[in-house]
């Protein structure tokens, strides 16, 4: 499927060489195994969320995506980035027609925000609670 609008890159397959860096199994399983903590730290402190305040909410949010990101070994760099807690009185739409789970996470760890998601995500393991409890938005599509 191709439309005028839809992104491409003049780079494929063709582009990899084939001895691009690659991470051991003992790496990657030191970063699931963090990951997990991770999810298992934010299940255990979301029972706070709905009375930790809105400072509290968003700390504890920007802690677990950052969190994530750690995990990962994702280096977030932010370019422009000036006052970031919320204006009293104003408000922002962030319109992310994201490519990656990493988009979320990368947004949320700089400015936690609600998000909308598809419904069925409700109903996943661990992500759909954590979404849940910090207040995503769902929509039937």
């Amino acid at each position: 499927m191709s439309h005028g609008w839809m992104p491409s890159s003049p780079c494929g397959p063709e582009c990899l060489s084939g001895d691009e860096d690659t991470v051991g199994g003992l790496r990657a399983a030191s970063r699931l195994v963090h990951a997990i903590g991770v999810l298992l730290a934010a299940l255990a402190v979301s029972p706070v969320m709905p009375v930790a305040g809105r400072r509290g909410r968003a700390r504890l949010v920007r802690w677990f995506f950052r969190s994530v990101l750690r995990a990962f070994a994702v280096r977030l760099v932010v370019y422009g980035a000036g006052r970031l807690e919320p204006v009293p009185g104003r408000g922002a739409l962030v319109v992310n027609n994201h490519i990656s789970w990493l988009d979320i996470v990368a947004v949320n760890a700089v400015q936690p925000m609600r998000a909308q998601a598809k419904s069925e995500l409700r109903g996943w393991p661990v992500i759909g609670w954590l979404a849940t409890v910090s207040g995503t938005v769902y929509i039937d599509r």
